[in-house]
């Protein structure tokens, strides 16, 4: 059992046959074969989903770029400042959008390799970082609306260590709290808790945002995008599925706790390493 627990297959007592070992090679062997076809099955089902969402999710900011760009190269020189104005502002909320969408993928396929790998995932699991308010801070600055929330949070962190890459934690509560403030409106509190629980650093995010159905959580996968319907928002809706499958690679627990049109509130359990 502790060999196995170490990484062991399979054992055999001594003394065994020259069949008992063929058979345990060979149940070895039909395992693996087993394991190589799901993968690749995971990687054509996974790869057709991203192909299937490409063309539109990237033309559209690339249109904006495009007829802008191209409106300026025509007309530059007679274009009134104010106008000029408004097409470089497209311009640039379109290559925001088109490097957002980019960085999501990435991540997305990052997050999926690392899934198929299991030497990949075992050194992710070995990462320590450093969770504090300034942490907090560093990934809220970055969002787009941010600027206009800032009064709308409400933060409250204790400073530890947990087993994860930076860079990780980073893009996962990133993800929630773009998904907060996208399907919040502004002047709604969006609360962050961060604490000792046992053995795990727990994090809560909670809005008063659209909300959820127990129907939409349980169908949190690839390309599903919530709140369509209510709100028209740019993007794939990724931000959820990354923070599953990177929760996924540590091992961690993940609960969502919604009602639709009053609130939506996510609990994640990490690893903890050491209290600071």
């Amino acid at each position: 059992r502790q060999a196995m627990d170490l990484g062991a297959d399979d054992f055999l007592i001594k003394p065994f046959t020259l069949d008992q070992l063929f058979d345990s090679i060979n149940a070895r062997l039909k395992k693996k074969s087993f394991l190589e076809v799901a993968s690749n099955e995971k990687i054509k089902e996974f790869s057709l989903n991203i192909a299937s969402s490409i063309p539109h999710e990237l033309r559209t900011p690339l249109n904006g770029i495009l007829a802008s760009a191209q409106f300026l190269n025509d007309y530059a020189d007679t274009i009134e400042p104010l106008s000029l104005n408004e097409i470089y502002s497209t311009l640039l909320s379109s290559a925001k959008r088109l490097e957002s969408l980019i960085y999501k993928y990435s991540l997305f396929v990052e997050t999926e390799l690392i899934l198929l790998d299991d030497e990949r995932k075992s050194f992710a699991k070995k990462s320590h970082t450093n969770i504090d308010s300034k942490f907090i801070n560093e990934v809220f600055n970055v969002l787009p609306k941010a600027s206009l929330r800032r009064q709308d949070i409400v933060s409250n962190i204790i400073e530890a260590e947990v087993q994860i890459y930076s860079t990780h934690l980073f893009s996962m509560i990133k993800e929630i709290l773009d998904n907060s403030l996208k399907f919040s409106d502004i002047g709604t509190t969006i609360k962050i808790s961060g604490f000792i629980d046992n053995s795990f650093y727990r994090l809560e995010f909670e809005d008063k945002g659209i909300g959820m159905t127990n129907d939409e959580i349980n169908q949190i996968g690839i390309m599903k995008q919530f709140g369509r319907q209510e709100i028209e928002q740019q993007g794939m809706g990724l931000g959820l599925s990354i923070v599953m499958r990177l929760i996924s690679i540590y091992g961690n627990q993940i609960k969502i706790n919604s009602e639709k049109g009053e609130f939506t509130k996510i609990i994640i359990d990490l690893p903890l390493s050491k209290v600071i």
